[in-house]
């Protein structure tokens, strides 16, 4: 028996690229070649009818809203993100998922059907193509998280990179809930992170990163003088102080548990531990995994 992947894709650059994540895909939908386009597990005999469904499903309101927040070095091309997506009231009964892909457009390559412009193609997904299992029952509101980091390929063009996310039922028709996309150089810039630091006081590598529950923070003060360790969210929100005053000179180490000022743990997802002193702003990031 000759499988159907022996006659397609030919040679696509962007399918051999993550050939892995592209075949999960591809085995979700149940579909044997292109060209085919579903929307929420749907496959239209006429492509004309298409955009009428698509209107349709769009105006059905959801309850369920989604986040992407996250920080980008655009000299190294890490990123670090996390995806919330949170419901306020059940679901209609479903399997549901959260998936957390990294795309790239407007790409171009010559396909063998006369296509030249891909845009919005997958490049990898988080964890990978099954993505994240999403259990919306009991008590609301209900929240999933997944945070990641990765490190873009030095060929892709950045600037056209995003995150897409997305809950879907996994079952029946496979109906989206909602859905999120953010361009990678819109989040938070990370450049100045892991910079060249001032020789008064410095701020070490936390450990363990990524952690759960809590973390270690260094501080190493070689002049006394007046300092403020925060740690905020990555979309700039003050999280919680951790240390505020005069320090002497020495060493120090600074434990986070994932609390607020509130003591109330934060969700998973990507931190920052911020030293304001005389000689400026130091940071350094944090992965909480829950």
């Amino acid at each position: 028996m000759v499988s159907w992947h022996v006659y397609w894709p030919g040679y696509d650059p962007f399918w051999y690229y993550n050939t892995p994540d592209c075949q999960g895909r591809i085995d979700f939908y149940n579909v044997s070649g292109v060209p085919f386009f579903r929307t929420d597990g749907w496959l239209p005999s006429n492509a004309s009818t298409l955009p009428l469904h698509f209107d349709y499903e769009t105006a059905i309101d959801t309850p369920v809203s989604m986040t992407i927040t996250g920080l980008f070095d655009t000299n190294t091309g890490h990123l670090d993100f996390n995806v919330t997506a949170s419901t306020g009231e059940a679901l209609p009964t479903g399997s549901y998922r959260l998936y957390v892909t990294l795309t790239e457009t407007d790409l171009y390559f010559a396909g063998s059907n006369g296509v030249t412009n891909h845009p919005n193609t997958m490049r990898d997904c988080f964890p990978d193509y099954n993505g994240t299992v999403a259990n919306f029952t009991g008590g609301f509101p209900q929240t999933v998280n997944y945070a990641g980091s990765t490190d873009l390929d030095p060929t892709f063009d950045w600037d056209k990179c995003r995150l897409v996310a997305w809950v879907q039922d996994t079952s029946g028709q496979k109906k989206v809930q909602q859905s999120i996309a953010k361009f990678v150089t819109d989040m938070g810039d990370l450049t100045a992170v892991d910079s060249a630091l001032p020789e008064a006081m410095l701020l070490g590598q936390c450990y363990p990163n990524p952690f759960n529950p809590s973390t270690t923070i260094p501080l190493n003060v070689k002049r006394a003088g007046a300092a403020r360790l925060d740690i905020v969210g990555a979309d700039g929100r003050l999280v919680r102080t951790l240390l505020q005053g005069d320090l002497p000179a020495g060493t120090r180490n600074v434990t986070w548990d994932g609390t607020d000022a509130e003591g109330v743990g934060v969700a998973s997802g990507v931190y920052l531990a911020r030293l304001h002193s005389a000689d400026g702003v130091q940071s350094k990031r944090l992965i909480l995994m829950k």
